[in-house]
């Protein structure tokens, strides 16, 4: 496996700290594997309310990736403990209502990390041939 880019332990521990007063006691873990990819859409981060888990695909992983966008993905999986899914007037289950999405701009770099997901999905979370988009957003990262 390949040496860690990203210290996830270190990212979470700093997000409990700034945005939850270092109250939540979630297992934050890396997910997946950096070379091999799906060709259907990626999750980035997933939040297990059942087992308090939030897992980060293991593609972010990498030096190309800024860290703000890792803290961003954590922070966000974070938000789904404090702020879990409500059930609209329509019946239907919204994980991002409303709260949630203004909680999410408390975020410091907020502005930032929603550039830099646009420009990911542009490349590699959207296209139906994901291992060739893929690899044309690596190499316009210089990978």
């Amino acid at each position: 496996m390949d040496p860690q880019h990203h210290n996830l332990q270190e990212i979470s521990s700093e997000i409990n700290t700034r945005y939850f007063e270092g109250k939540l006691s979630l297992k934050v873990q890396w997910h997946g594997s950096k070379a091999s990819m799906p060709r259907t859409q990626i999750k980035l981060g997933s939040y297990s309310q059942k087992t308090e888990v939030i897992r980060i695909n293991r593609l972010l992983d990498r030096e190309v990736v800024p860290k703000y966008f890792v803290e961003f993905i954590v922070y966000h999986e974070m938000l789904h403990h404090v702020l879990p899914p409500i059930i609209s007037k329509n019946k239907r289950r919204k994980v991002h209502h409303p709260a949630f999405l203004k909680h999410e701009k408390n975020f410091h770099d907020y502005g930032l990390a929603k550039k830099f997901l646009e420009e990911v999905k542009e490349g590699w979370l959207t296209k139906p041939r994901l291992s060739r988009s893929l690899a044309r957003l690596l190499k316009k990262w210089g990978l």
